[in-house]
């Protein structure tokens, strides 16, 4: 491997509607129920027209990984676990024509109490991993990477993934803990670059681990106006700009991969126009972040005698295999 090249991973997922200004107030963050796809539909060809505005201008290659849900819940709301994919279908294949890939995004829950909340048992996830899976197939589409929505995992899990022949995952979060009733997360000490999940704990690469490779949502530290102290996050080229210039800097003086994610509704403005803050401190709903983070990434890397390769997903998986 090059080890002054840096590998740089655009991703995107077609998460459902969420709102960040008062209009948030309406809705229980508890409830993952889908509102809508009003950021799909604004934000993709934002998100497309700001990273083409940075290739063309610096005459590089900016391929986009986007990460299409395919679940039980889309296949309870609209009666096809593959709607994205079939209603995105004309968008999908433009970007494929175009250098792009699509790779299988799940959000593993369960409905109780008139809620969407995360599903839990064994036997209930394998049923929507194996049923989801077909149907992602059967509509025409080939994926070898899966995400897991809100960054849920556990062994039980990759039990199934391996069972399922699920080889490469993308949904880790190194450096992050949340459990509470919204979401599940433990990613406390794990390795913030490619690893091999261990057989006894998901979060961490031992002697025995599976045939299984994580590819981290790597994360930089950060803060923000209402952080106490640094946080890491996962690089998102909708952050306002600078945020992430430290972490960045940082993390490429020990890395020579990373996996960055982004969510269509959140470089449009709408998401945050109601708002009583003239501005969010951590996302911008803007387009011009994107650039401005692409920017940054590249100075970065030259100011570090390095240079940036962008790839899928599908090429970091075959750099790190040899498939």
């Amino acid at each position: 491997m090059n080890k002054n090249k840096i590998k740089v991973v655009i991703t995107v997922d077609t998460d459902s509607d969420f709102y960040f200004g008062n209009k948030a107030g309406q809705y229980n963050t508890n409830d993952k129920s889908i509102i809508g796809w009003k950021g799909l539909d604004k934000g993709m060809p934002v998100l497309t027209d700001a990273i083409k505005e940075i290739s063309d201008k610096h005459n590089i290659n900016i391929p986009i990984s986007w990460f299409v849900r395919c679940d039980r819940q889309i296949g309870d709301k609209y009666q096809n676990r593959a709607y994205l994919l079939e209603k995105y279908n004309d968008w999908w294949q433009e970007r494929i024509s175009l250098g792009d890939e699509v790779q299988w995004h799940a959000h593993l829950y369960d409905f109780k109490n008139n809620s969407w909340v995360q599903e839990t048992d064994k036997a209930n996830l394998y049923k929507d991993l194996e049923l989801s899976s077909r149907e992602f197939i059967n509509s025409g589409y080939q994926y070898n990477c899966l995400r897991i929505g809100e960054s849920y995992c556990s062994n039980d899990v990759l039990d199934i993934c391996e069972d399922l022949d699920i080889k490469y995952g993308s949904s880790s979060m190194p450096g992050r803990y949340r459990k509470d009733a919204e979401k599940t997360i433990d990613w406390l000490n794990t390795p913030n670059k490619p690893y091999s999940p261990s057989i006894s704990d998901y979060r961490i690469e031992k002697e025995r681990n599976r045939n299984f490779l994580e590819f981290p949502l790597n994360t930089v530290k950060t803060k923000v106006s209402y952080d106490k102290d640094y946080l890491p996050r996962y690089v998102n080229l909708a952050f306002n700009k600078g945020v992430l210039r430290e972490g960045l800097e940082e993390f490429f003086r020990e890395n020579d991969t990373l996996v960055s994610i982004t969510h269509p509704f959140e470089v449009v403005k709408d998401f945050f126009v109601d708002s009583n803050q003239k501005s969010h401190p951590l996302l911008s709903f803007k387009r011009q972040s994107v650039i401005d983070n692409l920017e940054d990434i590249l100075i970065l890397a030259r100011r570090l005698n390095r240079e940036i390769e962008f790839l899928k997903v599908s090429d970091i998986i075959s750099t790190y295999t040899n498939e």
